[in-house]
């Protein structure tokens, strides 16, 4: 029986500090800020753990000026205008799908796992939404994307994710119950040698 325990507490803190996150299925659809919401050069938003981070806007906000949608998205233009996403507490994500709008050509797309920008595809018509869907190792486990664009404005909603939540540091009850497995078996092999030893003599 004791046996059976010690073994028991082993695997458990074990698994209690191995096992990895768990993954969550997370859409920024950007209702809770009010239409117009200005966002300028260096401005950060953050959204279900999500932070998106402007640079070089001539104009940015939440809203839909460009679709026209009775639902708020985020929009942007500007001269090489680009905009990053990264999860606040640093994990990892795959990057599944955004609804996406253009009234003009050259958008990109990069994550942290492409070394060249990726060619996005204009919507037809164009400033409509169009649901774009992202597969493959280029936008799996990724730790941002950013999205970039030529002048013309670009409009964005819905961007969905998968999270991929990191464990914390174990506690100090899964150590305890790790440590208790490992000493337990140290002692029972310490009395198996010991058993030995006198059968021997």
């Amino acid at each position: 029986m004791k046996k059976k325990l010690i073994t028991v507490g082993l695997m458990a803190g074990i698994l209690s500090m191995g096992l990895p996150g768990d993954s969550m299925a997370l859409t920024m659809t950007f209702e809770d800020v009010p239409s117009g919401t200005a966002l300028h050069s260096g401005d950060s938003y953050i959204e279900d753990g999500m932070k998106i981070t402007v640079y070089d806007v001539a104009v940015s906000m939440i809203g839909s000026p460009l679709t026209f949608s009775a639902d708020n998205g985020l929009y942007f233009h500007g001269d090489d205008a680009y905009m990053t996403f990264e999860m606040v507490d640093g994990s990892t994500f795959d990057l599944n799908s955004f609804d996406f709008a253009t009234n003009g050509y050259s958008r990109w797309i990069t994550t942290s796992n492409t070394s060249l920008d990726i060619l996005l595809p204009v919507p037809y018509p164009t400033a409509t939404y169009e649901t774009l869907y992202f597969t493959g190792s280029d936008f799996e486990n990724i730790s941002w994307f950013s999205v970039r664009t030529a002048f013309r404005a670009t409009e964005m909603d819905n961007i969905t994710i998968t999270e991929h939540t990191v464990d914390p540091v174990p506690e100090p009850a899964t150590m305890l119950l790790f440590g208790t497995g490992v000493a337990g078996l140290a002692g029972n092999s310490w009395r198996k040698k010991r058993i030995r030893k006198q059968s021997v003599a």
